[in-house]
């Protein structure tokens, strides 16, 4: 039996036991043999459909490119926003694009990415990591002085 629906075509065979099965739910339900067939083939196809692109999410795009402005280390665009789309859209426990905007921001000036950009790292691994979650303490200016613990004293 063929089943055609709008550009998939179904080609089922049914068995004497798969025959048997389809005429007592159509007995059940006071439904023709072709009737439940075509449901249970319209059903199978729906299932063989490939999942709804992009346009489900909507603003993806725009979030994305908010979020990568702010990024230092404009390092594999197409990853990062393979990342972003699995990970923040699609993900409930993931902040906002905003809340990560800021997030990047101050990473951004604590731990100097835009100074020394190859110990940032990149946008993929920031998001899969989840390494928006880190504390970050700020840096130190170079006038500033470190405060050393005092070494204890060697007696011999």
């Amino acid at each position: 039996m063929r089943y055609m629906a709008d550009d998939h075509t179904l080609t089922v065979r049914i068995t004497p036991e798969l025959y048997s099965q389809l005429q007592a739910l159509a007995e059940a339900d006071r439904r023709t043999l072709s009737d439940v067939v075509r449901m249970k083939l319209g059903q199978a196809v729906a299932r063989r459909k490939p999942p709804a692109k992009e346009g489900v999410v909507k603003g993806l795009k725009a979030d994305f490119d908010l979020f990568w402005a702010v990024w230092p280390n404009k390092v594999g665009k197409q990853g990062a926003y393979d990342s972003f789309k699995k990970r923040v859209k699609l993900d409930d426990k993931f902040p906002s694009v905003e809340t990560l905007v800021a997030i990047v921001e101050k990473q951004t000036r604590d731990l100097r990415w835009r100074e020394r950009p190859q110990y940032c790292p990149k946008a993929t691994t920031w998001l899969n990591q989840r390494r928006f979650i880190d504390k970050t303490q700020p840096i130190k200016e170079k006038g500033e002085k470190r405060a050393l613990p005092n070494p204890p004293r060697w007696n011999p």
